[in-house]
């Protein structure tokens, strides 16, 4: 049976009991909290200008007693599932799967049927972001996968055999964008657009929406969640001479993303400009920076690396699971 965390207490007492490492840890406290989340109960533009994001209460569900074996962040219909063992996972999504949770929470609630009502027509499913492991475990709870339409069998069987990307990190104080300034400078005498370089920070604002679109392969169907992204999230720019060279956004879960060097700016030095900014940013602000890099992408990975960050253990999914199709009538109420 899964119980509900009271307070907010309660609530990260079971997240630390089970996160294996900072960067889960920290992917689960974000739901319960974001840093915007006061800006945009308190703005009435900033909630009109939303298009995609729906608000919902952050949830944690766990396990009954003293000594919990996982822990279950929900908003709406998006899920951060952690647990230190297979079989934790398991009895997790089992009791998802089941709907057994204890009396007097509503599981489904309302603002997972708003999730369904407003991305798949209605039917019930959950959005995992979490380690592979939820997900294994979820296909033997009984929950069905669900494939992009254009997916070929191929590429089928080598998302159930692994992840989706692995997760990097970095902690302590902000100190790399102070360290690339002295290097550039020492760099400028020979390099005149090291010198030109400027690089910012963007807060609350959409515009960089033209470039991040360019630089990632979500889709058109993106823009909206992309848009989101920049009005909640900071966002980073390096210019020469005003034109921009390397921009990146932040997810909505807190992670670092979106990174992209027109092939024509590659190897000059701009993308480590950029991520020496943008992970200062965020150790000012978060304590930690995070960053979920697709499995094969081994710039990205070098590229982090440089800064010293470690590789959580494991693989972490963005994927669907759905209930079948006898499970509707219970699940809509």
């Amino acid at each position: 049976m899964l119980v509900l965390a009271r307070n907010a207490e309660e609530a990260q007492e079971a997240i630390d009991a089970v996160a294996g490492d900072a960067a889960l840890a920290h992917f689960a406290k974000y739901r319960l909290a974001p840093p915007w989340e006061r800006r945009l109960r308190r703005s009435p533009r900033l909630q009109r200008e939303l298009s995609e994001y729906i608000p919902a209460p952050p949830r944690v569900l766990t396990n009954p007693g003293s000594r919990k074996r996982f822990a279950i962040v929900h908003t709406g219909a998006d899920f951060t599932i952690l647990a230190r063992t297979n079989a934790a996972y398991l009895a997790a999504m089992r009791d998802l799967y089941a709907l057994d949770v204890e009396p007097g929470v509503a599981f489904p609630d309302d603002a997972m049927r708003a999730y369904w009502n407003r991305w798949n027509k209605g039917r019930p499913y959950l959005f995992l972001n979490a380690p592979f492991a939820a997900w294994k475990r979820g296909i033997e709870a009984g929950f069905l996968p669900s494939w992009h339409r254009r997916m070929d069998e191929a590429k089928k069987r080598r998302k159930i055999r692994r992840g989706d990307a692995n997760t990097w990190y970095v902690t302590g104080k902000p100190r790399f964008w102070k360290r690339f300034q002295r290097d550039r400078r020492a760099k400028a005498a020979k390099l005149a657009r090291m010198r030109k370089l400027k690089c910012r920070v963007v807060e609350g604002s959409d515009e960089l929406l033209p470039l991040i679109m360019q630089g990632v392969d979500y889709g058109g169907e993106a823009k909206g969640y992309l848009r989101d992204c920049l009005l909640l999230e900071p966002s980073f720019v390096c210019e020469v001479d005003g034109e921009p060279v390397c921009w990146a956004g932040t997810h909505l879960g807190g992670s670092m993303g979106m990174i992209y060097t027109p092939p024509e700016h590659r190897r000059k030095g701009y993308a480590e400009a950029l991520t020496a900014l943008q992970i200062d940013h965020m150790l000012a602000r978060d304590g930690i920076a995070v960053a979920n890099v697709v499995l094969g992408n081994r710039a990205s990975e070098r590229l982090l690396a440089t800064f010293g960050a470690k590789k959580a253990p494991g693989t972490v999914v963005w994927r669907v699971l759905r209930w079948p199709r006898w499970k509707y009538p219970k699940l809509r109420g």
